[in-house]
């Protein structure tokens, strides 16, 4: 008898993840090689307004027949940056966005299935006051979508479809959701095929089957509003639908893994990370910075731990924070530089500036998400052995699609090469960093 309770209770202390909780670690998928970084890339399409933003997110497209699988990525996405795309101003479908979000073609066999992630949400920003009426007996599948009255002015569907490689030609659509414009109402009308589940299977149609396809989203936009949607395609380190998942205990969605679960799988991403490096070190005996831009650095002792493994550090100047890391084979088309507070934030690859210095115009633009008007920003230009070249004011600045752009103009004077380049404000704090080419 005392074996037996033994049995039972080891039989529950194994089950417990299965009866308790829906993280099930052996579904994760992590970002490590090029093929998988591609793969969980998600496409978010959003409509936005003053106050209100409305999306639909899509990713993690899987052709599922028997024990094979097929693994589809979008065509638009380059791993070696941050991208988002402008959508067209017209009523109806956005052209712009059914060709960008394409996926890569491939066929199917009959009875096949599609696995895919999509979630459905707005967002609010905090500066902006929510309704006054109390909201504690609303269903639980409306409080995701609370936001407040007159908020949101267009009607907005999203559509998956199934078109023929061929000539383009629509051929089934697996999935539509919508969000209304909400007029009076304190919640966001919302509709569609299982509206309030992000984690989808659905069967392919087999009329079609062994046909040479592709996925796309089909955007569309009714209503009075002057601009076109966003299409964004931000990347993960692992992947959502392992994660995340509606849920009524929270009345949003709930991350399936609690903090434990967490620590857990972002140790074990780490662990791969690193021996994917090693792989590549142990190789080019480099790492290039299009790889380094990629990597989520779950805190900043690993964030240092990964830098020390394979770099040397300078520091530049009398602020020990700004630190150039000079790889330790001393390849210096390849080297890095980085802010530490800036660096090992959670959310770097989204916030890390990108380069779109144009050496025929002597321009240097540098794009930020958040600017204050009431500011005065500069940059500080360094070699790359930490010696200060030059401070230099903004020749403008402007705005595009939300976004304000720093302009600086590059003097003929500074000598070929690279350069380290430090944003900073009136108060001499690090805004952001990044690298310069001078042609």
């Amino acid at each position: 008898m005392k074996k037996l309770l033994t049995y039972l209770v080891l039989f529950l202390t194994i089950t417990r993840v299965n009866l308790f909780s829906e993280c099930q670690l052996q579904d994760h998928k992590y970002a490590i090689n090029d093929e998988d970084f591609r793969y969980l890339h998600y496409l978010k399409i959003e409509n936005i307004f003053d106050s209100v933003t409305v999306y639909c997110n899509y990713g993690e497209f899987k052709i599922i027949n028997g024990n094979q699988s097929n693994y589809l990525y979008f065509e638009s996405v380059n791993i070696n940056k941050y991208q988002w795309f402008q959508g067209d101003t017209i009523q109806g479908e956005d052209p712009i966005i059914l060709e960008k979000s394409r996926t890569n073609s491939f066929t199917y066999s009959p009875n096949s299935e599609i696995s895919f992630f999509r979630e459905l949400s707005v967002e609010v920003p905090c500066n902006v006051e929510f309704p006054n009426e109390n909201t504690d007996n609303l269903p639980w599948y409306a409080k995701a979508f609370i936001v407040p009255h007159h908020t949101i002015l267009d009607n907005s569907e999203w559509c998956l479809q199934l078109r023929r490689a061929s000539d383009k030609a629509l051929l089934y659509t697996i999935d539509s959701v919508g969000i209304l414009r909400n007029d009076d109402l304190i919640i966001a009308p919302h509709y569609g095929n299982e509206v309030l589940k992000m984690n989808h299977i659905r069967l392919l149609p087999n009329d079609y089957a062994n046909t040479p396809v592709y996925l796309c989203i089909s955007a569309r936009r009714y209503g009075n509003t002057p601009n076109g949607m966003l299409l964004k395609l931000p990347p993960s380190h692992i992947s959502l639908s392992s994660i995340m998942e509606y849920d009524s205990t929270n009345y949003l969605y709930t991350m399936k893994c609690n903090e434990d679960d967490k620590l857990f799988y972002d140790s074990v991403y780490f662990e791969k990370i690193i021996q994917y490096a090693d792989s590549i070190y142990f190789i080019d005996s480099t790492l290039s910075s299009n790889f380094l831009d990629r990597i989520y650095f779950p805190d900043s002792l690993k964030g240092s731990f990964f830098m020390n493994r394979y770099f040397d550090t300078v520091h530049i100047g009398s602020n020990p924070t700004l630190v150039l890391y000079v790889d330790k084979n001393q390849k210096s088309s390849r080297l890095g530089s980085f802010e530490n507070n800036h660096y090992f934030d959670n959310e770097t690859i989204n916030k890390r500036t990108k380069n779109s210095y144009k050496s025929s115009h002597h321009y240097f633009i540098i794009p930020l998400t958040f600017l204050l008007d009431n500011d005065e920003y500069f940059i500080e230009i360094y070699s790359l052995n930490g010696q200060r070249i030059m401070n230099i004011k903004p020749d403008d600045v402007y705005t595009i699609n939300n976004r304000s752009n720093l302009k600086f103009y590059i003097p003929n004077s500074l000598a070929k090469g690279y350069y380290l380049v430090f944003l900073k404000n009136s108060k001499g704090a690090v805004i952001t960093t990044t690298q310069l080419r001078q042609n």
